[in-house]
């Protein structure tokens, strides 16, 4: 289902299809936060990692469009996805893309808030640092 199925569910039951998708990937510190245009929330995860290492989909789905990752790590490392799309303005520590197939930095993060590692991947530090503000290390 994608974003264009957000118009036929309403507000909250994008809410609840998006908790669904939370809680089938172990993510449980999180705030919706409402916003006025599709897919109508963003999410912002207190204190804890989000972990998608390996997963098998090319990109979040539509509805998912994470915000902030207070304290915690985005890893999607040995991932499937090609996009950063629905990935975080701010991560609180680590993010982590390394050996996964994305192609572009489009998306990627305004700020990492530690390092931020693309191990085997075709980006430069230059590169990274040219679109997001990373705080500690880079390593490529």
């Amino acid at each position: 289902m994608g974003i264009k199925d957000s118009l036929y569910l309403g507000k909250e039951g994008k809410r609840k299809q998006i908790e669904r998708w939370l809680g089938m990937n172990n993510i449980h510190s999180y705030t919706l936060r409402p916003i006025n245009e599709l897919p109508f929330w963003t999410i912002d995860v207190d204190g804890a990692d989000v972990n998608l290492v390996g997963n098998k989909q090319i990109s979040l789905p539509d509805y998912i469009v994470f915000n902030e990752i207070r304290g915690g790590n985005f890893l999607c490392s040995y991932s499937e996805f090609t996009s950063m799309k629905g990935f975080p303005k701010m991560v609180g520590r680590n993010l982590d893309i390394s050996f996964s197939k994305i192609k572009s930095l489009e998306y990627a993060p305004d700020l990492v808030d530690k390092d931020f590692v693309a191990c085997g991947l075709v980006f430069s530090e230059e590169q990274i640092r040219e679109k997001t503000r990373v705080t500690n290390n880079v390593y490529c």
